[in-house]
């Protein structure tokens, strides 16, 4: 999961996957930065920045830094080919931090690990939005059935307007991309090229309970090395 931050006047977003290997994603939207480490590398850069951290789980810590950045709590610095980024926080008074060193990636590597997570997300929207419309017609239906048995419905905070669906290409101007990965080949294409799998037609909102996030405090140290 993409989690977004601003860093000054730059917008950045930052994924973190683990596998045999720990895996940094970082883009500002136009250009891509990456960084991979192992059990033992990420371990001991974690704690060579946190002393006190002793039995600590390194990829949750890492995943609770991520969470929280924000302008308050990240710095960077970046060349043509990498950026330097460290993140500072404080959890119950006591400082956590960690430091990447992201090496720029080719623009292949841009569309694959990033521009193809937007297709995958408007197409996921589009299949929800058709889901919707077509949830929202069989209530206008049941409703009308409703009428038909029982008589109008009394209560003004239950009546609704009848729903009818608009072509977003006139409500939302010719800019936007709509209907342009459920209703043709081209999203199965591009996720069978690259290897990322199609989101199901299928699909449903998932309704997870998210377990509340550590309340911290930004820390900025006197300096950043």
């Amino acid at each position: 999961m993409w989690k977004s931050f601003q860093c000054g006047n730059d917008v950045f977003l930052i994924k973190f996957t683990s596998d045999t290997t720990h895996t940094f994603y970082l883009t500002d939207l136009q250009s891509l930065w990456m960084e991979e480490l192992d059990d033992n590398e990420m371990q001991e850069r974690f704690q060579s920045q946190n002393r006190f951290c002793i039995d600590a789980n390194v990829a949750e810590e890492i995943k609770t830094l991520i969470d929280n950045a924000s302008s308050d709590t990240v710095h960077i610095t970046k060349t043509d080919t990498v950026i330097n980024m460290e993140i500072n926080v404080k959890i119950d008074d006591f400082p956590l931090k960690f430091f990447w060193e992201l090496d720029v990636q080719s623009s292949d590597e841009l569309f694959r690990i990033f521009t193809l997570s937007l297709i995958n997300t408007i197409q996921y929207l589009e299949l929800e939005q058709g889901r919707l419309h077509e949830i929202i017609g069989k209530k206008d239906r049941e409703i009308e059935e409703y009428k038909k048995e029982y008589g109008e419905i009394s209560r003004d905070v239950l009546k609704t307007e009848k729903f009818v669906k608009k072509d977003g290409v006139d409500t939302a101007g010719s800019e936007l991309l709509l209907d342009m990965l459920t209703n043709k080949e081209i999203f199965p294409q591009l996720m069978n090229k690259y290897g990322t799998e199609a989101v199901k037609k299928k699909s449903k909102s998932l309704e997870k309970n998210v377990p509340k996030k550590k309340k911290l405090k930004p820390y900025i140290p006197k300096h950043v090395t």
